[in-house]
């Protein structure tokens, strides 16, 4: 009976399968936020947790050696990303009500939710930049303070031209780091803001994200230079483990970037699915990000020195 009534009413049915298609998608959009929304909540409440017990350990040389106050700035920037995350799911769940409401409400949301992302994706960046190379720079100055033991009765003259001793006021100092460190990063944040709403605004193509993307991956190849110039035979704290790890992190971040660059082009509700799909995929990479800064740490020291 039923292919009889397909056969004599073809475009009806055709009708209601169409509109039940977009019906489905925006379910499962409604159902991508849900998730990032629990995800977000319950993996905020472990990496406090995994903060907390960090924090506990801090007076350890191994612990004092990875700059624990500037993992404790990263991981609550990453846990106000995880909200930006969810707020970006939210409103491709609800993109039609707020058009039918008001498109320009939905655009000015879209702009402010997605440039707060991308303020948090930047300090992100640039805040493990300086952690790394402190890490890195502390380790060389190690290094060379233990050479410095016997190469001064061979030649005096390689000690005092050793580039970690006379540069430790500067290049060796966070004082002296963060504040120009922290112009590159306003400079590049407001690139990436400017070039985000203008995108969003249809003032400029689709193709300029590339130019976000660009600045988003110049600190991460500063992160592997630093990863790969990072001593091996020195790296009984396991630095090196948590560099390259948290590097890959970023890249696997970056990747998604340009999978929704993709589909931020087409307009469609299938399209609405991927982009929240990979939305719950950035968030996952961010809270892994935060566990290998905490609880991976704690993990790791706790096993090797003993808890």
């Amino acid at each position: 009976s039923t292919l009889a009534l397909e056969q004599s009413n073809p475009n009806t049915i055709q009708h209601t399968r169409s509109m039940d298609t977009p019906h489905t998608q925006m379910w499962l959009c409604l159902l991508l936020f849900l998730l990032s929304l629990v995800s977000a909540t319950s993996g905020s409440i472990y990496i406090v947790r995994q903060l907390r017990l960090l924090q506990g350990i801090c007076r350890l040389t191994v612990i004092r050696k990875r700059y624990p106050d500037i993992t404790n700035v990263v991981v609550y920037i990453s846990l106000f990303c995880f909200v930006t995350v969810c707020l970006q799911t939210a409103l491709i769940a609800y993109k039609q009500q707020l058009i039918l409401a008001t498109t320009s409400l939905y655009t000015a949301l879209r702009i402010v939710c997605s440039s707060l992302n991308l303020v948090c994706f930047q300090c992100l960046l640039y805040l493990q930049v300086l952690r790394f190379w402190l890490m890195y720079f502390d380790v060389r100055y190690t290094i060379s303070s233990l050479e410095r033991e016997w190469t001064v009765y061979l030649d005096l003259s390689q000690t005092q031209k050793n580039w970690f001793f006379s540069n430790i006021e500067t290049y060796g100092s966070i004082r002296w780091l963060l504040p120009r460190l922290a112009g590159v990063c306003f400079a590049s944040t407001t690139v990436c803001v400017a070039t985000n709403t203008l995108i969003t605004l249809a003032l400029l193509p689709t193709y300029a994200d590339v130019l976000i993307l660009v600045l988003n991956l110049a600190p991460v190849l500063v992160h592997y230079r630093i990863h790969a110039q990072t001593p091996t035979f020195y790296d009984h704290y396991y630095m090196r483990d948590e560099m390259r790890s948290i590097t890959h992190l970023f890249l696997v971040y970056l990747v998604l970037e340009m999978a929704r660059v993709v589909t931020k082009s087409k307009a469609s509700m299938d399209m609405d699915v991927v982009h929240s799909l990979l939305l719950c995929v950035e968030l996952f990479t961010i809270g892994a990000l935060c566990f290998m800064c905490t609880a991976w740490v704690v993990h790791t020291i706790s096993a090797e020195y003993g808890s």
